[in-house]
């Protein structure tokens, strides 16, 4: 078989994941945990696209599977030199083709697309994009509600919050997995959403790079992936997710500051 077979291409596409973060990837310590578990304990190819900013844990910042894929924020003048509205408007457009153009054009194919959210706008409409267009399952972490965050700045009246909730709740069924850090969480998506199989990965205190039982995150991804590697884990304490995702795809789970 030749080493551009579709078989070969596939495989590789399994063993690569996009960890997206709109955000400072230095402060988000649960998704470098997420980083570090698929590139060291389930030895896949590891792209991180986030904006540039804090300098991530060291044990991230050096691994060989990891490449940081960094984004240049926004300029702040578009804040001081437009009208509110119309900077908002520019912002979300120039995110768009920064995320799409990172994720489409300068990346490889993955067989997996992680998305930290809140922010949702407009990495959910990015990330199912790509996902879709490059056949990979996208998978959502949620850490909050975006549109709540915004009603505590605009109030939960506004326009904007409601038009954000919208697109929240229709962006987020276009996902293939679910994961977030509570139980009440998983409870108000199901309930209020329809979000069914919504995985509790909760966050762990103050060990960054512990190893944790993950046997709920594996299930998720086996799921996904059908095929996966069913084999006993190989990392003692690990529960198997990380070791048998190493022949399919997935994520960790670690703490979140």
């Amino acid at each position: 078989m030749s080493p551009s077979s579709p078989a070969r291409t596939a495989g590789c596409r399994r063993r690569r994941v996009q960890v997206v973060v709109l955000g400072d990837f230095g402060r988000s310590p649960r998704m470098q945990y997420h980083a570090l578990s698929l590139a060291s304990q389930a030895d896949m190819m590891v792209d991180v696209v986030a904006y540039e900013g804090s300098t991530p844990r060291g044990e991230v910042l050096h691994h060989p599977r990891i490449s940081l894929r960094l984004i240049t924020p926004p300029p702040l003048w578009l804040q001081r030199l437009l009208p509110r509205p119309l900077a908002m408007v520019t912002r979300v457009l120039m995110q768009i083709c920064q995320l799409a153009f990172m994720m489409m054009v300068r990346l490889p194919a993955p067989g997996f697309i992680l998305l930290q959210t809140p922010p949702c706008v407009p990495s959910f409409a990015v990330c199912r994009l790509v996902a879709w267009a490059r056949g990979a399952k996208f998978i959502i972490d949620w850490h909050n509600l975006a549109y709540t965050l915004m009603a505590l700045k605009h109030g939960a009246r506004s326009p904007l919050v409601r038009v954000a909730k919208t697109y929240e709740k229709w962006a987020s069924r276009g996902a293939h997995g679910h994961m977030c850090v509570t139980g009440a969480m998983r409870d108000w998506l199901a309930r209020e959403w329809h979000v069914k199989d919504v995985t509790v990965v909760h966050d762990r205190p103050p060990a960054f790079f512990v190893p944790t039982g993950l046997n709920a995150a594996h299930d998720l991804f086996v799921r996904l992936t059908p095929e996966l590697d069913r084999s006993p884990a190989a990392v003692p304490g690990d529960c198997g997710f990380l070791s048998r995702v190493a022949h399919g795809g997935g994520s960790g789970g670690g703490g979140d500051g």
